[in-house]
Formats: C-alpha cells, structure tokens, sequence
C-alpha cells in the first residue's frame, strides 16, 4: 500500500469547495489516472490501478471529498471540518478495505494489519492539515470578498 497526499488533497477540496465541487475535482483525478495518466501513487495510472486491489480506496475518495464537503459547508469551525473529514476517511477505508478483502481474497484483519492500521496516524495528521489549511484559506478568501 503506497503512500501519498492524495488524501489531503482530497479532504482540502472538501474544505474549499462545495461538495459537489469537490466530488467532480475527485471524478476528474480518477478519471485522468483511469485514462492513463500517472497521477495515482507511485505514478500509477490506467484501468488496472483502478480496478485493482487498491482501487476500492481511490473509488473511496469521491464519498471522503462528499462527506467532507458537507460538513465543511455550515459552522467553520475546526472541529466540523475535521469530525466530516474523519468520517470521510471512515468512508474511504470502509469501500477501499472491503474491495481489497475480496479482490485480493484476503482476510479481513490482514487487510486492515496492511492497509488501514499503519496509515492511521498519517491519515489523523493529513485531516489536522486540511482542516487547517481549509479554515484559513476560507476565511482569507472570505475577507478578500468583503474588500
């Protein structure tokens, strides 16, 4: 299981734009790494990476960029946007370690020992930096928009 900062792109766009903003922002990425473009981890690109033992996390991507859009929308506060960027990640890991269990035949504690477990603590650091980064950024563009 690579690592990248997919994931904090993912929950940034949730942050910054709406939510159906920032599921198209995830249908386009997946949809250039579909089409061949290297822009998965480890510049993995095409159907294959898609469809493959991994795939069910990118697909995880477009309900994580949802959730977190959503509750990025209403009462900015530090603990909205992570709390929709945590269930986000709850999502993703949901779909993507259920299509790992039966894409790989793998058990489901082995799955989660290789792909959930070990990314945890990077994952928690990646939600304190978008919503972070989401909440200034919102609130610089907000200033500027009354300038």
């Amino acid at each position: 299981m690579p690592i990248n900062l997919a994931l904090l792109a993912v929950f940034a766009a949730g942050g910054m734009l709406s939510a159906a903003e920032a599921v198209f922002a995830v249908l386009l990425f997946l949809a250039l790494g579909g089409a061949g473009l290297p822009v998965f981890a480890g510049f993995n690109a095409g159907l294959g990476a898609l469809a493959g033992p991994t795939g069910g996390y990118l697909i995880g991507y477009l309900p994580a960029a949802f959730l977190a859009g959503v509750f990025c929308k209403e009462r900015r506060s530090f603990a909205r946007y992570a709390l929709g960027m945590l269930l986000g990640l709850a999502a993703c890991y949901i779909l993507g370690t259920a299509w790992f269990v039966i894409s790989a035949k793998a058990e489901i504690w082995h799955a989660l020992s290789i792909c959930v477990f070990p990314f945890l603590p990077g994952d928690a650091v990646k939600i304190a930096l978008a919503a972070f980064l989401s909440l200034k950024v919102r609130k610089a563009l907000a200033c500027r928009a009354q300038k």
